[in-house]
């Protein structure tokens, strides 16, 4: 589900980079910045986005668990915004979560707008790296590709 992450999923244990967690990957970053997403219109929170080798999640202000966790396979686009409109430059994310009962796929838009914007392309280059190097959920990768414009 796009609503919730399972806390149990992951436990932060610090917020330096490097820190590894319960399915223990390392943070390759971690970074302070306001969630805006799609169908939350003009409602942005603060909290820090965190990119790993085999996902990214979302941890609100005020809370130790993720509150939104998606695995690079869930990511069906990411890109750096550099518009000055809209709130300024993000990062942006076009995530999908298939329900088994549903007929078509749920895809949500998400705007990371960073606190440093000057960490925007390295974030960015850490997910196309590690989304890259991700199998897709049938373990296909053939005709798989990124583009950095």
């Amino acid at each position: 589900c796009l609503e919730k992450a399972c806390p149990s999923m992951v436990a932060s244990q610090g917020a330096e980079s490097g820190d590894t967690h319960s399915v223990g990957e390392p943070e390759l970053i971690r970074v302070a910045c306001t969630l805006n997403r799609s169908h939350e219109e003009n409602q942005r929170k603060h909290g820090e986005l965190v990119v790993t080798n085999r996902q990214i999640f979302w941890i609100e202000d005020g809370s130790q668990d993720p509150s939104m966790l998606f695995p690079y396979e869930k990511i069906m686009l990411h890109a750096v915004s550099h518009d000055e409109g809209e709130g300024g430059p993000c990062l942006y994310c076009q995530v999908t979560d298939d329900h088994p009962d549903a007929d078509e796929l749920d895809t949500e838009e998400l705007r990371f707008f960073l606190d440093d914007s000057s960490q925007l392309d390295e974030v960015f280059s850490l997910m196309s790296e590690s989304a890259a190097a991700a199998p897709n959920a049938s373990g296909d990768n053939e005709g798989k590709f990124v583009c950095e414009l």
